[in-house]
C-alpha cells in the first residue's frame, strides 16, 4: 500500500510539473531545417559523472567513423564533468554546448532562455545518448532543438511515467531498441553500432592517465576512500570504514585519502572524529578540495579505491586501479558488476543475498534492475576486510 501511495504522489507531483514547465517553457518556433553545417550533429548526454565515464571512450569511434568523420559534432553536456572533457575528449568535439543541471531544473529564466538559445541552432541530426530519457531534461532538449533526424532510445520507465513517454516518444524520428545488454558501457556500444553499422573494438571504459603529464606514474602508498553518496542507501557506515581505515594503515602502512563532494564533509569529518588519534596522520582528506583531474590523478596512482556507488568508482575503473565497491543492488546489472575483463580489477560487494550474482545474474537483474530495498549496512567489516587483504596482496 506505501508503494501505491507513493505512486500516486510522484504522479501528481509530475503533473503539477508538467503544467509548470509547459507555462514557463516557450513553444519553439518552427524555423528552417537546413543545418549550420550541411553534415551536423548534435550528441545530447546530460547524465552523471560515472554514466559520463561509461560514455567517453566512444565520442572518438564517432569523431573516426566512416559514417561522421566529415560531420561538425557538437556535445550537449553536463557542466559537472567539464574538466574530463576539456582534458581528455576536446579533439573529438567542435563545439560543446554546456548545461548548469541543477539551475535549468529550478531557475525557469535561465531554462526559458537556454531553450531559447538552442532552438536556434540547426542540426542534421540529433542523438540523445540517454538510455533513461528525462522527461523534462534530455528529451524537452531533443523537442527545441531543430534537426532532420531526431535518434533516441526506447527507454524505460526509470525517470519516466507512461504518460511521459507516449508524449515525448513523438519527438523523435528514430527510437532504437537495445534488447538483450544491461551494462550501461556495452549498451551506449551496441547503440552506437546500430548507428554506424560498425563493430566497435572496445570492450571497457578507460581513461589514459598518460595523457594527465603529472610528475609520475608510479603506484603511491596511498588507498583512496570515497565514503559519501547522494542516497542513504547507498552509504555503508562510516563506522566500517573507520575500521577497514585503521587495518590498512597499521597492517600495510598505507595512507588513507578521504575524496569527494562538499556535500560528502559531513561523513569525511565523521571519519577523521572516529577513527583512533595515533593513526590520524596517515589521513589525508581532499574531500572538495581538489579539482576533477586531480582526483583521477591521485586514483590513478593510488594502490586500490574503496567506494560507495559513485562515479569515483567508475573513474578508478577505467584508470586501470583495483577498485572495491560497495553496492545494495539497486540497478543491478546496469553500472555493476562489470564484466570480467584483464585490464579491470573491480569487485562489487553486496548484502548476502546477491552474494551468488554471477550464477544468479539474470535472476537478480529482473529483481533488482530498478531498485533494492536490501540493506547496505548487511556488508559486514570482515568481508569487506577479506577482500581489500586479497586485492593488496595481489598488486
Amino acid at each position: 500500500m506505501k508503494f501505491d501511495i507513493r505512486r500516486l504522489l510522484l504522479f501528481i507531483f509530475s503533473c503539477a510539473k508538467y503544467f509548470y514547465y509547459f507555462l514557463s517553457d516557450f513553444s519553439p518556433k518552427v524555423v528552417s531545417h537546413e543545418a549550420n553545417h550541411p553534415e551536423s550533429i548534435l550528441i545530447v548526454k546530460l547524465d552523471e559523472i560515472g554514466d559520463y565515464i561509461l560514455f567517453r571512450n566512444f565520442l572518438k569511434v564517432i569523431r573516426e567513423c566512416e559514417s561522421y568523420k566529415r560531420c561538425r559534432i557538437t556535445l550537449l553536456g553536463n557542466s559537472v564533468w567539464k574538466e574530463i572533457t576539456e582534458k581528455f575528449d576536446k579533439n573529438f568535439i567542435d563545439e560543446i554546448i554546456w548545461v548548469d543541471k541543477k539551475r535549468f531544473r529550478k531557475n525557469i529564466f535561465y531554462r526559458r532562455k537556454f531553450l531559447k538559445e538552442l532552438n536556434k541552432k540547426n542540426f542534421h541530426i540529433a542523438i540523445n545518448f540517454h538510455i533513461s530519457r528525462n522527461f523534462y531534461l534530455d528529451d524537452v532538449m531533443i523537442k527545441v532543438v531543430n534537426a532532420n533526424n531526431k535518434i533516441g532510445h526506447k527507454t524505460d520507465l526509470v525517470n519516466l511515467f507512461k504518460w511521459q513517454r507516449r508524449i515525448s516518444d513523438k519527438y523523435y524520428s528514430n527510437l532504437v531498441d537495445i534488447e538483450g545488454v544491461s551494462f550501461e558501457f556495452t549498451k551506449n556500444k551496441k547503440f552506437l553500432e546500430y548507428l554506424i553499422s560498425e563493430k566497435i573494438e572496445i570492450t571497457v571504459p578507460r581513461i589514459k592517465v598518460k595523457e594527465l603529464n603529472s610528475s609520475s606514474t608510479k603506484k603511491t602508498n596511498n588507498v583512496i576512500f570515497f565514503i559519501g553518496s547522494k542516497r542513504q542507501y547507498y552509504r555503508w557506515s562510516v563506522v566500517n570504514f573507520v575500521r577497514i581505515a585503521e587495518i590498512i594503515i597499521s597492517q600495510y602502512k598505507f595512507n588513507i585519502i578521504l575524496i569527494g563532494s562538499t556535500s560528502d564533509i559531513p561523513f569525511t569529518t565523521e571519519f577523521k572524529s572516529l577513527i583512533n588519534n595515533s593513526l590520524l596522520s596517515k589521513v589525508i582528506d581532499l574531500t572538495a578540495k581538489t579539482s576533477l583531474i586531480d582526483v583521477i590523478t591521485q586514483i590513478s596512482t593510488s594502490q586500490l579505491t574503496v567506494s560507495n556507488d559513485s562515479g569515483m568508482a567508475h573513474i578508478s575503473a577505467a584508470t586501470g586501479t583495483s577498485t572495491i565497491v560497495l553496492l545494495n543492488g539497486s540497478r543491478f546489472g546496469r553500472f555493476f558488476p562489470y564484466p570480467q575483463d584483464d585490464y579491470l580489477k573491480v569487485i562489487p560487494i553486496y548484502p548476502p543475498n546477491l552474494e551468488n550474482y554471477r550464477k544468479n545474474f539474470n535472476e537478480f537483474l529482473r529483481e533488482y534492475r530498478y531498485k533494492s530495498k536490501l540493506e547496505i549496512n548487511s556488508i559486514t567489516f570482515e568481508r569487506v576486510s577479506i577482500e581489500i587483504d586479497n586485492m593488496l596482496r595481489s598488486n
